[in-house]
């Protein structure tokens, strides 16, 4: 199975002559420049004249990807205008250099700002703003981190780039269910691991969808005391199992986490496992239902027993430790396809209409 500085990444062809410390071609002077002439004033925010969105509606940390802003007036009297727009990229202001490489429609009471390419790197926080400015008012929008807890039912909608297989999709749900396991986090996190292939195997050995290794097996034997696994690759390396498990000379008739069925069964029941092993720390620091998610994802991917040991060092700030920055781009990035799987229209399951 598989910090510090807050940044984001448009990305697109720039001239060799561009700053590389602001991705939208802007140099620093430039920046300085655009602040003190287009300094906001302090008045008062009014909501109420003018909405900002955007689509998606929350930060996509998994793919690149195209990002709207879409700005509208209710107030005949605000006719809007590109020069009233403020973009922030962590507390700076990259409006300009971003105007260089989107579409923009203005139509009166509506301005739309259409950027084609779009990259945030998930093993970063994320500080994106936008800001716009009347006579009379400053209103403000933040585009926020994807959000998702492992706590919550959600139905799943799509599996984004990866083609839809209602197989996987009717047993993600049907598994989850019976865990109360979010079920979009569990796409998520096969979707992180294995990209849907259901013969993947990884250099650490892990096999399968959800990528279960020997020492995460051992958590599920009093579970399911009949499921096997195969003992050549306790013992082979990595690239001769991949090859024996291509000729189908390893199948899931010699190791449990090659059938997919067993396999989302498996990683959704290791899950409830770790959601328990953090339920003990619960009562003595309060986690808040998204860290204990932080903290299940991370500790399927390195380990619970290492990411203790991190979070009893720095509660508040474990997962930005430089030794867990592969740990903080896997959590993110589960997160990210979890929010963007989810049928946001009706994301809560009924479990007593649920039928298996």
């Amino acid at each position: 199975m598989q910090q510090g500085h807050l940044s984001y990444i448009f990305t697109f062809f720039l001239s060799s002559c561009a700053n590389p410390l602001n991705p939208f071609g802007n140099s620093i002077l430039d920046i300085l420049k655009a602040e003190s002439k287009n300094k906001l004033t302090n008045k008062k925010y009014n909501a109420d004249d003018i909405k900002i969105s955007m689509f998606p509606e929350r930060q996509n940390l998994h793919q690149t990807h195209e990002l709207i802003i879409n700005i509208h007036s209710q107030d005949n009297q605000n006719i809007l205008n590109f020069k009233n727009l403020r973009i922030y990229w962590n507390n700076q202001l990259v409006t300009e250099g971003i105007k260089n490489i989107s579409k923009i429609s203005q139509k009166n009471y509506n301005l739309s700002v259409k950027i084609p390419v779009l990259k945030l790197k998930p093993e970063l926080d994320h500080e994106i703003k936008v800001v716009y400015q009347t006579k009379n008012s400053v209103i403000e929008q933040i585009y926020h981190q994807p959000k998702c807890l492992i706590s919550e039912l959600n139905l799943i909608d799509n599996f984004g780039p990866y083609k839809s297989n209602d197989f996987y999709k009717n047993k993600i749900e049907e598994y989850s269910l019976q865990k109360d396991i979010n079920p979009s986090l569990v796409s998520g996190l096969i979707a992180s691991e294995s990209s849907f292939n259901p013969k993947a195997v990884s250099y650490a050995k892990a096999i399968g969808l959800t990528q279960i290794t020997n020492i995460a097996h051992k958590q599920l034997q009093d579970e399911y005391p009949n499921w096997s696994i195969d003992k050549r690759i306790r013992i082979l390396p990595a690239p001769i199992i991949k090859t024996l498990v291509k000729m189908k000379r390893i199948s899931n008739k010699h190791d449990w986490r090659l059938d997919a069925s067993k396999s989302i069964q498996g990683g959704v029941s290791y899950l409830e496992y770790l959601n328990n092993y953090w339920d003990k720390f619960d009562s003595n620091f309060k986690i808040s239902a998204q860290e204990k998610t932080n903290l299940i994802l991370a500790s399927y991917n390195f380990g619970p027993y290492r990411i203790k040991r991190h979070y009893l060092k720095s509660p508040r700030n474990w997962i930005n430790h430089k030794s867990l920055i592969e740990a903080k781009k896997y959590t993110n990035k589960i997160k990210s396809y979890c929010y963007h799987f989810t049928n946001h229209k009706r994301n809560n399951y009924d479990k007593k209409a649920y039928h298996f």
